[in-house]
């Protein structure tokens, strides 16, 4: 049987780092830090408004103050702590460092990924879900592994059929 469209991808660092990334949905810590950062800016405005107006800070505006730097800075080490962790698990997988290109057929029910470690056949009914993002489409096979599509090796059927397939999915 001829696959309705075939892929390839190459899974380098920075595509693993992005895959992670994306399954981790980092955006929401993103945007913690950002409103963090905005929380600290109101505190210090508030610190020193007390501080002129009263000679001392306000005890209150004191502890939001050193809550918002600890948020932040809780938010800078986890960051950085998933990254540590990212570029360690990648380091710790020889196979795909070996070779990293894997080239993915897709049929009319289901789809298989083909590398030199073997081959994983996937029925789409099978697919817990499927992530797009600017650069790529992460098939996932359950919450934390699956198989990354890279947007840019993609025809323009495909990337369609993927997106469609995306929408049926539930």
């Amino acid at each position: 049987m001829e696959p309705l469209f075939i892929t390839q991808s190459v899974c380098t660092y920075e595509e693993y780092k992005r895959f992670n990334l994306a399954i981790m949905n980092l955006r929401n810590v993103i945007s913690i830090f950002a409103g963090n950062i905005v929380l600290l800016a109101l505190m210090a405005v508030t610190i020193s408004v007390t501080r002129t107006m009263h000679g001392y800070p306000n005890p209150i505006s004191r502890f939001f103050f050193f809550l918002a730097v600890a948020l932040l800075l809780f938010c800078l080490l986890f960051l950085l702590a998933t990254l540590l962790s990212i570029k360690t698990t990648y380091d710790s997988n020889r196979a795909i460092q070996k070779n990293p290109v894997s080239t993915v057929y897709f049929y009319n029910e289901y789809l298989t990924e083909a590398n030199v470690n073997g081959t994983t056949i996937l029925a789409y009914a099978d697919i817990y879900k499927i992530i797009e993002t600017k650069t790529n489409f992460y098939i996932m096979l359950a919450r934390n592994k699956g198989v990354i599509i890279i947007k840019q090796n993609c025809t323009p059927e495909l990337i369609i059929f993927l997106q469609n397939l995306k929408n049926t999915i539930v």
